[in-house]
């Protein structure tokens, strides 16, 4: 396994029955068979265990040494597992897959060589040799294609605009039809102090019969058992209410009488047994 001098990372092992409950613990050591670190590694998912670790040495080899036990003392072997060797190479420089951090961290030898490239000067030949003022004058040329489009153009208070001239083939659009609508809806408004509104003649065709709808609203609610009445009932042998009478009024005053009736509904079922009707009729009279 290759590591990082000065770089924190992950070693991890894992148990090939996936069990969850055992503690591993590794133990470090420099070519000199010094202890370095131990890690006590924690499960983290199924059967693999980790731990997180930094080495500050100058070892370029480490052995690493696992053992797993049962107890969180680390103190009882399970020997179901067998021990695990692995060697570190300690490495300080980047390796594949490294960002480098050219603020904080830079590489010397990668900024140099950057340095070099971009100050590097294309052979002869593989340049313009033109200064600025010598592009300059030839953009601004008489009869270039700037020019003729420089040409199209006037000064309109510090910006410029396409002169009349250069619009004059410009697609028309004949603005008759729009002027007539326009003119049209001028008549049909009023002011109304900052806004505008709807004239009286606008608006005379648009009306809504209000009497009629205010007696539809009131035969609703009288179907809604409001300003109602009913009366006339009649019943079969089983006390089955077979024929009924309901009238609704436009106020309640009058409830139960025969002034300001508003609505008529004869009612009528029928029934298969005592307290069970197959049909139940409202209809208006």
């Amino acid at each position: 396994m290759q590591i990082k001098k000065d770089v924190a990372f992950d070693y991890e092992i894992a148990l090939e029955d996936g069990v969850t409950t055992q503690y591993p613990q590794t133990k470090i050591y420099d070519q000199s068979e010094s202890l370095v670190t131990t890690l006590d590694l924690v499960h983290i998912l199924k059967g693999r265990y980790n731990a997180n670790y930094t080495y500050t040495g100058t070892d370029k080899l480490l052995k690493a040494h696992t053992i797993v036990y049962s107890d969180s003392g680390h103190t009882s072997e399970n020997t179901t597992y067998k021990y695990g060797h692995e060697n570190l190479e300690v490495v300080d420089y980047a390796v594949a897959g490294d960002q480098m951090d050219l603020v904080n961290a830079p590489n010397s030898t990668a900024i140099t060589a950057i340095k070099t490239g971009l100050g590097t000067v294309p052979a002869s030949g593989n340049w313009s040799t033109h200064s600025a003022a010598d592009v300059k004058t030839a953009i601004e040329a008489d009869d270039s294609k700037l020019d003729h489009l420089w040409e199209t153009t006037e000064d309109d208070g510090g910006v410029r605009r396409f002169t009349s001239n250069a619009l004059e083939e410009a697609p028309s659009t004949d603005l008759t039809a729009v002027q007539t609508v326009t003119d049209k809806l001028d008549t049909m408004l009023e002011a109304d102090d900052a806004n505008w509104k709807f004239t009286v003649d606008a608006l005379q065709e648009v009306s809504v019969d209000l009497t009629t709808l205010e007696a539809d609203v009131k035969r609703l609610l009288g179907l809604e058992h409001e300003n109602c009445h009913f009366d006339n009932p009649t019943y079969d042998t089983d006390n089955n209410l077979l024929t009924t009478r309901i009238r609704t009024y436009t106020d309640a005053a009058s409830v139960g009488t025969t002034s300001n009736v508003l609505a008529t509904y004869n009612v009528v079922a029928t029934f298969s047994a005592a307290g069970k009707f197959t049909t139940f009729q409202v209809k208006k009279a």
